[in-house]
């Protein structure tokens, strides 16, 4: 496990750095960006483990409920599930490039949602760790960030923005 949480922090600190280069428009942009890195980090050096996109984790209505991001064991039938990852994206909402009228994108009660997802995989054992990360460009919500200061990691993203995580995890992992 500590193998996969260096391989989060390691495309934690690539995407951090490759921001300052990139410009992101959507939160699928990010999303595939940190999937592609994690997959080339664990490919190159650990077998038996996969990254997978849009995993269908928990069961509902008519699909199955997703994560953005697992990372699973996969040797045996079913995979289990180490790490579900959950992203929320807002833009600066002082692009240009992008029309006033889309902004917000989120609002903070999605990225609780996220963290309330995330604690349900890891509190009905459907994966060992939950991550939901906020990747807040132009800091729109730096004042909400006050309110789960005891449970989240923030650092710099970009030139201006902030990169929110917070973390859950079960007491055996």
């Amino acid at each position: 496990m500590e193998e996969v949480l260096a391989f989060i922090r390691k495309t934690e600190e690539f995407i951090q750095e490759f921001y300052q280069r990139a410009t992101f428009y959507t939160e699928r942009d990010i999303v595939w960006t940190f999937q592609q890195k994690l997959n080339e980090l664990i490919t190159d050096s650990y077998e038996g483990i996969q990254v997978f996109n849009d995993y269908g984790i928990l069961k509902g209505n008519r699909r199955s409920i997703s994560t953005d991001i697992a990372i699973a064991k996969v040797e045996s039938q079913k995979p289990e599930v180490l790490v579900a990852i959950e992203f929320k994206y807002e833009p600066d909402n002082n692009r240009k490039d992008i029309p006033s009228n889309k902004f917000p994108v989120i609002n903070w009660s999605g990225y609780r949602r996220d963290i309330d997802r995330v604690n349900q995989f890891v509190n009905e054992d459907k994966a060992k760790i939950g991550i939901a990360y906020l990747f807040d460009e132009g800091k729109q919500y730096s004042k909400k960030y006050v309110e789960l200061r005891e449970s989240i990691e923030s650092s710099k993203l970009g030139s201006c923005g902030k990169l929110i995580k917070y973390t859950t995890s079960r007491s055996d992992s």
